[in-house]
């Protein structure tokens, strides 16, 4: 049988527990402590700027960088522009036209005038597409996640084929709507060609400005 200072070793043996902190009690005396659990500290709340208030010097942005949005802009501009002109030079190289007026047209349906300005619409639409081509260039270059060389192949491609359809489909509505108007096919097709050429061009050269050339305010492209 267990003697009696065996059963006080047992009463007064101290488990093991959670950890403890001790505190000292100003109020008890200096003598004295007092324990607490110790737990998961909670952060500290991150301080609410208000309204109207000015921003601490880290938070302020630098310069606007004026220079590099500059040279951004006037690359895309010039680049239409390189497109417009190789455009007309190649299509002056045709040297005919996409639809005819003809001369039995007279004064019906509002005469050959009426007739040219919407002959002259549809041959627009070639300066059109390169303008919409910068663009989408542009975006390509911005938005795709792919090598740069494959990215400028889907940006020439589709705007190459863009611009061909709707070129094809334009020509085609004004060749059947209007009267006495003719369309030349050579004509159709070599402006067709030449249109998708420049345009796919140029939407390749948007999209390697936006990798060469985007602003760093802009932030990391995708």
């Amino acid at each position: 049988m267990a003697s009696d200072s065996d059963r006080r070793r047992e009463a007064t043996t101290v488990r093991p527990g959670p950890p403890t902190i001790e505190r000292s009690d100003p109020s008890r005396g200096s003598g004295r402590s007092t324990t607490a659990r110790s737990g998961p500290s909670k952060p500290a709340r991150p301080e609410r700027s208000t309204p109207g208030s000015t921003p601490a010097p880290s938070e302020r942005p630098g310069p606007a960088p004026v220079r590099e949005w500059v040279v951004f802009g006037a690359l895309l501009f010039a680049i239409v522009g390189i497109g417009i002109g190789l455009q007309t030079m190649l299509l002056d190289a045709i040297d005919e036209r996409l639809l005819v007026v003809t001369a039995s047209a007279g004064t019906a349906a509002g005469g050959p005038a009426v007739r040219e300005a919407i002959s002259l619409t549809v041959l627009r639409i070639p300066s059109m597409a390169i303008f919409l081509a910068a663009g989408l260039g542009a975006g390509f270059g911005w938005g795709l996640p792919y090598p740069d060389g494959e990215t400028y192949q889907i940006a020439g491609a589709s705007t190459a084929a863009g611009a061909a359809v709707c070129l094809s489909i334009a020509t085609a509505f004004a060749s059947a709507t209007l009267e006495s108007v003719s369309l030349s096919i050579a004509a159709f097709l070599a402006t067709v060609l030449v249109t998708a050429l420049v345009v796919g061009l140029v939407a390749m050269a948007g999209a390697w400005v936006v990798r060469r050339y985007v602003p760093a305010a802009v932030g990391p492209r995708r």
